[in-house]
C-alpha cells in the first residue's frame, strides 16, 4: 500500500466515524422527539408563544365575565351613566338656547319701543 492510498484509507474511516457519531446524536434526537421532547425555543417563538398565552387568559377572564353576567351589569352601569351624561347635556344646551332666544326677543322689544 503507498503512502497516498493509506492517507485516504484513514480519511475514510474518520469520516466513517464521524458519520457513525452524527447517526448516533441523530437517533437520539428521533428517540427524544418521540417521547414528547421539545427543544428550546428561540427568542422570537418564546416571545410568540408567550403573548399568545397572555392573550388567551385575557380572553377567558373576558368570557367568564360574561358567564358569570359581572360584564353585563358593568356595561348596563357604564351605559346608564352615559346616558344620563348626554341628558345633563341636552338640558344644559335647550337652557341656553332658551336663554339666547330671550335675549333675542327682548331685544326686538326694546328695538320696537325705541323706533
Amino acid at each position: 500500500m503507498s503512502k497516498t492510498e493509506i492517507i485516504v484509507a484513514i480519511d475514510y474511516k474518520l469520516l466513517y466515524e464521524e458519520l457513525l457519531g452524527r447517526c448516533a446524536e441523530l437517533e437520539v434526537m428521533v428517540a427524544k422527539l418521540q417521547d414528547g421532547y421539545k427543544p428550546p425555543l428561540s427568542n422570537s417563538a418564546h416571545e410568540f408563544f408567550t403573548n399568545l398565552q397572555y392573550k388567551a387568559k385575557n380572553l377567558k377572564t373576558q368570557v367568564d365575565e360574561f358567564k358569570s353576567g359581572k360584564k353585563y351589569v358593568d356595561m348596563q352601569e357604564s351605559f346608564k351613566a352615559q346616558l344620563a351624561a348626554r341628558d345633563r347635556e341636552i338640558k344644559r344646551l335647550k337652557n341656553d338656547l332658551a336663554a339666547a332666544n330671550r335675549h333675542c326677543s327682548l331685544g326686538s322689544e326694546n328695538m320696537g319701543a325705541n323706533a
